[in-house]
């Protein structure tokens, strides 16, 4: 199960900053930053699946039985506390770039982008809990904050319109029309106008 689990687990890194970069500029993460990182878990992803012949980065691998319960007692080496290191700085990456965007967002993306921040702070939060040793049985909780997460961002996404518009693009195109743009609910209220609009309104 380990194995199949490290066939993406190095990579999430990646994709995490790549989201993150996304959703504050339009133009996407770039592709130097991305072919390092690239490297980078793929050092992760080799060191883990040769670790039976240097054990750099498991160093054992046994399991103990809790009530009815099989729980993995794994020692971890340097390569493991590597990735540890490299993960959590992309995580805290990601969130600072969500917050970033979060603060700098016109108001009617606060909701979205703030379900965001709060959705990428739970699986650090519950891996935290696990690397602290505070879990039940000794349990890696990361699962279930990613679970958790995926929760926040589906009404992120549905509710609140994570992928009709990214904040960061609406910036750029909503507010470098030269016309004046208003934009309307469905019960004809007022919700959004841009730039332009704004001086029209003065005149």
């Amino acid at each position: 199960m380990l194995r199949i689990q490290y066939l993406g687990l190095p990579f999430v890194p990646i994709f995490w900053v790549a989201l993150a970069w996304s959703y504050m500029d339009p133009r996407g993460f770039p592709v130097n930053g991305m072919r390092l990182m690239f490297v980078v878990s793929l050092t992760v992803f080799l060191a883990f699946q040769s670790s039976d012949l240097h054990h750099l980065y498991y160093a054992d691998l046994a399991y103990s039985r809790e009530s009815d319960l099989a729980v993995a007692v794994i020692s971890k080496g340097p390569a493991y506390w590597f990735y540890i290191v490299y993960l959590n700085a992309c995580l805290a990456t990601g969130v600072g770039l969500l917050f970033r965007t979060w603060r700098q967002s016109a108001a009617i993306y606060h909701r979205q982008a703030f379900l965001l921040v709060v959705g990428s702070l739970l699986p650090s939060l519950f891996h935290l809990i696990y690397q602290l040793g505070l879990s039940p049985k000794n349990l890696d909780m990361t699962p279930f904050g990613l679970a958790a997460s995926g929760l926040i961002f589906s009404i992120a996404a549905f509710r609140h319109g994570l992928l009709d518009i990214l904040p960061m693009a609406r910036g750029v195109v909503f507010e470098g029309i030269s016309e004046g743009v208003i934009v309307l609910d469905r019960s004809s209220r007022l919700v959004d106008f841009n730039r332009a609009a704004r001086v029209f309104s003065r005149n």
